[in-house]
């Protein structure tokens, strides 16, 4: 492990103690005020979540999409609090703060599964990271693909705390062949799609009525095993450390060969409208700040996002409040 890794890592935990330490109340308004810091003091990440937001909801003032956003990273600071807390001795408090509803259409979804298991479809929106480690001790398991990091201690640490509240890890690089498995052994496998895929990876489905590239994979394994697809809003209730997770109705994908480019794009449409919805239904709850519309559907296409020396490479029409298209 190199010297910037360990110091990283060093600093991640510096930074940490406190939150960890503190009353679970105090810990999240810190979280709070140091999100809603972040959208005022600005940055690359920030100018994304605008331009995402603009994309999203021309519609809105630019008023409301700036407190849209304020309480959108208010929020990611308050979940990364809980991550901490987690971490330390009001880790019993804060998963005890979930609660599930509609394990009848996770039962209903299962009986209809052409396999044993169900993919259970969310995006990075409320707390999704804190609901995933709650659910086993709420009667729902999950397994998880689980992207490796880097940083060798980091890698123990998400380890610790994904393990040790009982999800199964799926490693990214065998992603297709271990979700297969866990649906077929009866696992309900979480899987999210709601950031920007590789062009190889991706299906090109609307979101928000633009174009994006989709990862294409949870569509496909679902055509494959025949496996049930239930979507799963995780929401924060308020502003403390209470959350719901919603588990909807089971996706009325169409049935067909991965190889019939139609139905797969089809079910891929479904899927991200049943992302889209969540956001809907939460737009200060979902993460803005990753460039959702960053791969075209044309090489070479231009895109809405600033380049690293702040220069707009686009020139991408960006939906009006009328339904049509303006610069």
């Amino acid at each position: 492990m190199s010297l910037r890794q360990r110091l990283a890592y060093g600093a991640l935990c510096l930074l940490r103690e406190p939150f960890r330490r503190l009353p679970v109340a105090t810990s999240l308004s810190l979280g709070a005020a140091l999100g809603r810091l972040y959208a005022v003091l600005g940055g690359r990440r920030v100018e994304f979540a605008r331009i995402n937001l603009r994309i999203a909801f021309p519609e809105w003032s630019d008023a409301k999409r700036r407190r849209v956003l304020r309480e959108s990273l208010a929020n990611v600071g308050r979940s990364l609090a809980e991550l901490a807390l987690v971490q330390g001795a009001h880790r019993e408090q804060v998963l005890s703060g979930v609660r599930i509803e509609g394990l009848g259409n996770l039962e209903i979804a299962r009986a209809r599964s052409g396999c044993k298991g169900v993919i259970v479809l969310t995006a990075h929106a409320g707390a999704w990271e804190l609901a995933g480690m709650a659910a086993g001790q709420l009667g729902l398991p999950l397994s998880v693909v689980h992207r490796r990091f880097e940083n060798p201690q980091v890698e123990a640490m998400v380890r610790r705390w994904r393990e040790g509240s009982g999800m199964q890890l799926l490693p990214m690089g065998r992603a297709l062949t271990g979700v297969t498995r866990a649906l077929r052994r009866g696992d309900s496998v979480l899987m999210l799609i709601d950031q920007d895929a590789p062009r190889s990876e991706a299906v090109f489905a609307d979101f928000f009525g633009v174009p994006a590239a989709t990862l294409s994979a949870p569509a496909a394994i679902a055509m494959r095993t025949g496996a049930s697809v239930v979507p799963a809003c995780v929401a924060r209730e308020g502003t403390g450390a209470r959350h719901v997770v919603r588990l909807g109705e089971p996706l009325a994908l169409e049935k067909g060969d991965v190889s019939d480019s139609r139905c797969l794009e089809a079910n891929v449409a479904a899927m991200n409208r049943a992302v889209e919805a969540i956001v809907r239904a939460a737009p200060d709850q979902w993460s803005w700040l990753h460039r959702r519309w960053r791969t075209r559907p044309g090489p070479g296409e231009p895109g809405p996002y600033p380049s690293r020396r702040g220069r707009v490479r686009d020139a991408m029409p960006l939906p009006s409040a009328h339904g049509g298209s303006s610069k």
